[in-house]
């Protein structure tokens, strides 16, 4: 199967594809780390549900004609005859259906979709990014934590850029604190050790790349806290109230948290106080 490189193709295909980072919504079921975050879902408009709380835009434009058409699902539905009909072999029905599967769908079928399209070898890297990093998610929702991280290992490299990127190493850092709390009930407390400073450092690398996602400030906070490192939490729970007001509630009560394992019973206390006034409530 041959794909074409960058041409001048209708405008149309210029369009953007916008990835919006959505607040996440626990159920009962399942708490919110355990969840896979959400998936890139091919369209006009492509989102992917990264962490409650945050709320992020970014946006980029397909580079070629095949990426442009299989990135804006709805554009292909209305092209069709130009890249397939006309005879041209570019790209096959069979790609574009696993493609809107791979985004679209749930469980096994999304997970077998995904390892259809990318083995068919020809998409961009960006797309292959994405079929893998959704791939990943499936796999986080099943439980198959191990299979997860492998994904979103591959997806990281394919978009150094961004959006897939930074989602991937989000949701392989929620993967390792899930790894981190099976290790921890199976009595393998050094590999827990491991698993949790993975998450910590996957955490510091999305800060790096974008201070502005102040959940992943959060997220390594329980980390630290977690692994007994209650000094760096706490820094980690300061720059949380100080920087989102939205993300206080929870920040001071695990602050209070912290506070109170360090003995300071009095600093605790006023932490938890103002997480109930901020949220009733929380922690119960």
């Amino acid at each position: 199967m041959k794909f074409p490189g960058p041409t001048r193709h209708p405008r149309r295909i210029q369009q953007r594809l916008q990835v919006q980072f959505l607040p996440h919504r626990s159920s009962k079921r399942t708490s919110a780390r355990a969840r896979p975050l959400g998936r890139f879902v091919p369209g006009g408009d492509t989102r992917i549900a990264v962490h409650s709380a945050d709320w992020t835009m970014v946006t980029y434009r397909p580079s070629s004609n095949w990426e442009g058409a299989v990135c804006c699902s709805r554009l292909l539905v209305s092209t069709t005859a130009l890249l397939v009909g006309a005879g041209s072999g570019l790209v096959s029905a069979d790609v574009v259906d696993d493609w809107r599967t791979c985004g679209q769908a749930h469980g096994d079928a999304a997970i077998a979709a995904c390892t259809q399209f990318i083995e068919y070898g020809g998409p961009p890297p960006k797309l292959r990014a994405i079929a893998y990093f959704n791939r990943g998610a499936g796999y986080h929702a099943k439980g198959d934590v191990d299979r997860a991280i492998a994904d979103f290992n591959e997806a990281i490299p394919l978009d150094p850029a961004r959006p897939v990127h930074l989602a991937a190493l989000i949701q392989r850092a929620q993967a390792y604190q899930a790894k981190a709390d099976l290790d921890r009930a199976a009595g393998r407390v050094y590999q827990a050790n491991v698993d949790l400073d993975r998450a910590a450092a996957d955490y510091s690398e999305v800060i790096r790349l974008d201070p502005k996602i102040v959940r992943a400030l959060f997220d390594r906070g329980k980390v630290y806290h977690a692994k007994g490192d209650l000094d760096r939490a706490l820094a980690d729970f300061n720059e949380v109230i100080r920087l989102d007001p939205k993300l206080a509630a929870v920040a001071y009560y695990k602050r209070g948290l912290a506070k109170r394992e360090k003995g300071d019973t009095s600093g605790a206390n006023a932490d938890l106080a103002k997480a109930r006034e901020l949220q009733p409530g929380i922690g119960q």
